[in-house]
């Protein structure tokens, strides 16, 4: 198993070329070693060619005259004319203008589209690796494929922790018409458009990855965890992006696609978090899988696992984005000068123990400080080092 997988091939390539009486697997000689070479160069050069392609900043033309109108920029009409988002049909609502908005975010800004394409470009790699695999030592690796479609389900929880930070100053709009209709509208409609950005792409890629492996007895599984990690995910988005709000470029001033502001400190708690979130559909897949419980294979099992991923997703990201919303509510003001203010320090509590107003539970307050803290340092040390560089 070792062997076969990516990480394994140097020690494949030795164990080939190993005589047998050594004790060791190997003995299929030059040409088992040769193929585990070949595949390391040609992977590596691959990755090199993807990543300087994929990562070289390219904002076009800017005096060029646009030919068309981006996708779904036609304009609405108000009141009684008001029709529905042309982008995706979206109701002509509060939250329903913030998914379109944040859809047509998530297609144009340069930080939010590499997001999308690494969690695609994760997956699929995922599934090569496994693909390259099957070639090797474990004949039946590749059906497994369409669970790496998963990878972008859990690029979720991490690349939408700081979504009001990405906004930069745009902030102020929502700060100034502060109301609770608004800030639910704000967080929920982030909330629908997270899904739908990460969630199209992971359902296309399922399909296919099961149409080419022919993993189609993974199908159901794949499904209801997908389902799940998108819920969780969104779920976590909406909560780490208030109470871990950090920073970065404002927009309009960007350079490039890694302008934007990140805390380390919930990237590290939602890597784990949101397995742990989706671990009930997570353990109720990998029994379905390894056929563990004989109920596995009744009739009625794969409706009900489907519907506990439905459940785990929803359940998940309306009780966080509930508690993002009364955070948020209750330490928007907070919230605002930490973007239009870089490195601003606020004491513990934040606005919410100035105005005694409770803004959620108190392990939500505890992170938002955490967060803070975590965000300060990270900047302090990347200032040291460019003071350090410029010395």
């Amino acid at each position: 198993m070792l062997h076969a997988l990516p990480f394994g091939w140097p020690g494949g390539a030795v164990a080939a070329v190993t005589p047998v009486e050594a004790g060791l697997d190997g003995g299929t000689g030059a040409a088992g070693a040769l193929w585990r070479v070949g595949a390391m160069l040609a992977g590596a050069a691959l990755a090199v060619a993807a990543a300087v392609a994929l990562l070289t900043p390219h904002v076009g033309n800017r005096t060029a005259r646009r030919r068309r109108r981006p996708v779904g920029s036609h304009a609405l009409a108000q009141g009684a004319r008001a029709r529905r988002d042309p982008l995706l049909g979206l109701p002509a609502t509060p939250t329903g203008a913030v998914a379109g908005k944040e859809l047509r975010t998530w297609l144009r800004d340069p930080w939010r589209s590499l997001e999308i394409r690494t969690a695609v470009w994760f997956a699929t790699f995922l599934a090569a690796f496994l693909y390259v695999g099957t070639l090797g030592d474990v004949a039946g690796l590749f059906p497994f494929a369409p669970w790496a479609a998963l990878a972008v389900a859990f690029m979720v929880g991490l690349g939408g922790t700081n979504l009001y930070g990405q906004d930069g100053t745009a902030l102020w709009m929502l700060a100034v018409a502060d109301s609770p209709a608004t800030v639910r509208a704000d967080v929920r409609g982030r909330q629908i458009a997270i899904v739908v950005a990460f969630g199209l792409p992971a359902v296309v890629l399922a399909l296919a990855l099961t149409a080419l492996s022919g993993g189609w007895s993974h199908l159901v599984g794949v499904a209801a965890a997908l389902v799940a990690m998108l819920g969780c995910g969104a779920g976590m988005s909406a909560l780490f992006s208030v109470v871990g709000v950090s920073a970065g470029v404002d927009p309009a001033k960007r350079r490039n696609a890694t302008d934007a502001g990140e805390n380390p400190l919930l990237l590290q708690i939602g890597f784990w978090l949101s397995v742990v979130l989706a671990a009930p559909t997570l353990g109720l897949a990998v029994v379905t899988v390894t056929r563990a419980w004989e109920a596995t294979t009744a009739v009625w099992w794969p409706g009900l696992l489907v519907t506990v991923g439905l459940l785990n997703g929803a359940l998940v990201a309306w009780g966080l984005g509930r508690i993002a919303i009364a955070v948020l509510g209750a330490r928007l003001p907070e919230t605002f000068a930490r973007v239009r203010y870089p490195g601003l320090r606020l004491a513990p509590g934040g606005t919410e123990a100035a105005t005694g107003v409770a803004g959620g539970p108190a392990w939500a307050g505890a992170l938002s400080d955490a967060a803070q803290k975590s965000y300060l340092d990270a900047r302090a040390a990347k200032e040291k080092e460019r003071a350090g560089r410029a010395s």
